[in-house]
């Protein structure tokens, strides 16, 4: 969170959005709710802290194959970061997926409830049809496509 918040622009934050997938979707909630921030979140994670408990200790990267051991601290950083009331729901856009085989999308529905929301039929965890949304988040974001 640190790096986060270290290459945040300190100026015109209401002009940035984050965009944030599955633990992504976590933090990006923090950074938005903490700085104002509009926020993109694809099958966001609601509370890690709790539903990781069950992989504490070894654990892989499942990219870069970099292992690494999940730490009670580690889901401590995480309760930390978790916000309980969202009081900036009109800044977010939730894009979440009926089929996600990790993250129940009802919990993000409920999470996000007032917000801007795009609920895919199917799908995955990881939104392998992404490129179909890409329109949809750079016009919430305001941004114009290349």
């Amino acid at each position: 969170m640190a790096l986060l918040e270290s290459i945040l622009p300190q100026q015109n934050r209401d002009q940035v959005t984050i965009v944030g997938s599955s633990l992504g979707g976590f933090y990006g909630t923090y950074l938005a709710e903490k700085y104002g921030m509009r926020c993109v979140l694809l099958n966001p994670a609601i509370c890690p802290h709790d539903g990781l408990r069950d992989y504490l200790g070894p654990q892989k990267n499942l990219y870069t194959g970099e292992e690494y051991i999940l730490t009670e601290r580690h889901l401590d950083e995480m309760r930390a970061l978790f916000v309980p009331h969202l009081r900036h729901i009109d800044r977010y856009l939730l894009i979440t997926s009926t089929g996600d085989e990790v993250i129940d999308y009802r919990d993000g529905v409920a999470r996000y409830a007032g917000a801007q929301q795009i609920i895919i039929q199917g799908s995955d965890h990881g939104m392998g049809d992404f490129a179909d949304y890409l329109d949809k988040i750079l016009n919430y974001a305001s941004v114009s496509p290349l």
